[in-house]
């Protein structure tokens, strides 16, 4: 027998949902205090990959990056959305950010107006580089919205 309420329940659909993935650096803390809430980044060849956990068949709306860049040089950095490739299994890039704008402030990195559905057998992430210099840089989080279609 079923109940009243079962007829009133529309499963997974939600509207759009926000993913909040912390990125932690390595930490030298002792005695339990709080280590590093960000990554310091630097060197031209530097690029942090952040693994995007959504479940196949979720479709990925866009991303953002809290960043915080540097004014020497200047340093600009870069968000690629990307997936895994197919046979030599290299990268493909889904969609690019602007770039930071290189003066040392906190800034966010967007990507919007995706329709990528998590696909079987692909792994997805936000690589989050330097544009033009090198200088110190630091990266505190990356969001990701999505929806269940």
């Amino acid at each position: 027998m079923r109940h009243r309420r079962q007829d009133c329940i529309i499963g997974g659909k939600h509207g759009s949902q926000t993913l909040i993935i912390p990125i932690y650096g390595p930490t030298t803390s002792a005695g339990g205090s709080p280590g590093s809430t960000h990554v310091n980044i630097s060197g031209t060849t530097v690029c942090l990959q952040v693994g995007i956990p959504l479940p196949v068949g979720a479709r990925i709306l866009g991303c953002r990056a809290s960043i915080t860049d540097n004014a020497t040089g200047p340093t600009k950095l870069e968000m690629l959305l990307v997936k895994s490739g197919t046979g030599s299994g290299a990268a493909v890039t889904i969609a690019t950010s602007a770039a930071s704008a290189g003066n040392g402030s906190d800034q966010t990195l967007s990507i919007t107006g995706q329709t990528e559905i998590v696909a079987t057998g692909k792994e997805y992430w936000c690589w989050i580089h330097f544009q033009t210099g090198s200088a110190s840089s630091f990266i505190h989080n990356v969001e990701v919205d999505f929806d269940l279609p």
